[in-house]
């Protein structure tokens, strides 16, 4: 998958496809704080399928945005994730204390989530202003 746009436009894009299967159970506390898991089954039941593995693409997506910008490594416990089923987007950001607070501008972000030809597919946009 590719992406580009004007850097006048887009500060930095993320994109992650996985396949469209459930996450293996043993990692969703490696990946899902708290709050996430809480609301696993919720929006696994408004989606239909895996939010679980969802929430695993969106971090990947997220990830991919930040990473070029403030060249820091997160962990998938860094950054919380919400997801909104209805509108097929969902809401980054971090939340580890002991990341520096530089980048205040892609510290959350919004993104989008896809289903289809066998994948999830997440992208996550850090616009250029704001």
């Amino acid at each position: 998958m590719a992406a580009a746009a004007w850097r006048r436009d887009i500060l930095s894009i993320g994109v992650d496809a996985e396949a469209d299967d459930p996450l293996d159970g043993g990692l969703l506390h490696d990946i899902c704080d708290g709050h996430e898991s809480a609301a696993c089954a919720r929006w696994t039941a408004q989606l239909g399928h895996d939010a679980a593995k969802l929430i695993f693409s969106a971090k990947e997506a997220f990830y991919k945005c930040h990473h070029p910008i403030a060249a820091t490594f997160l962990d998938f416990l860094d950054v919380q994730v919400d997801l909104r089923p209805e509108d097929r987007c969902f809401s980054a950001r971090i939340v580890s204390r002991t990341i520096a607070p530089d980048y205040a501008a892609i510290r959350r972000l919004e993104g989008r989530f896809f289903r289809g030809c066998g994948h999830v597919f997440t992208l996550v946009i850090a616009p250029a202003s704001g």
